[in-house]
């Protein structure tokens, strides 16, 4: 249907199209028109053959206003059916924004969760599930902070630790839970 409509457009803007050449006879039936007049007027043609001619005449504007009201609903049909054409991509469009949206936010809110996870995970994996303190890996991560951060400041720092030997052998023989 698109390639249809294009084509009749296209034969309007043709050099032999309805448009020119409801503009060449036009102007054949003006140039008519007046020769008929001013050879009525010279005398070079009586009042009768300017009546013959007349009605000649008349079917010739009459030709081109019916060929031009013909082009201008053609004119007019095109028009609305590019206009409904419009419409139809403008809420395709307005859907897939409203989609794209929705994605989105599906992507924020999983990015978001994915933070909160990974957060968890950090929690977990630097500190004891039983008591809350930091185990081995969270111990070093925040006593490198806190050491680099005294060498910044140029301040002092004390650092203790202490190892309970043969602790493994309790878990060991007894599990975590009692070693805990």
């Amino acid at each position: 249907a698109q390639d249809s409509a294009f084509g009749r457009l296209a034969a309007v803007n043709a050099p032999d199209s309805t448009l020119v050449g409801l503009a060449r006879r036009l102007s054949s039936a003006t140039y008519d028109w007046n020769r008929s007049n001013d050879d009525l007027v010279a005398g070079r043609q009586s009042i009768e053959a300017a009546i013959d001619r007349l009605g000649e005449q008349q079917q010739k504007y009459r030709a081109a206003l019916d060929e031009g009201e013909t082009l201008e609903k053609f004119i007019g049909d095109e028009v609305g059916a590019m206009r409904e054409r419009v419409s139809v991509l403008e809420r395709r469009w307005a859907l897939a924004s409203v989609a794209l949206a929705a994605l989105g936010a599906a992507a924020g809110l999983m990015v978001l969760l994915m933070m909160r996870l990974s957060h968890q995970q950090s929690t977990l994996a630097r500190t004891d599930p039983l008591t809350g303190l930091f185990n081995r890996l969270g111990f070093e991560e925040l006593a490198t902070r806190e050491l680099l951060r005294a060498r910044r400041n140029g301040s002092a720092i004390t650092l203790v630790t202490f190892d309970l030997d043969g602790f493994k052998q309790v878990n060991d023989a007894r599990g975590h839970a009692a070693g805990d």
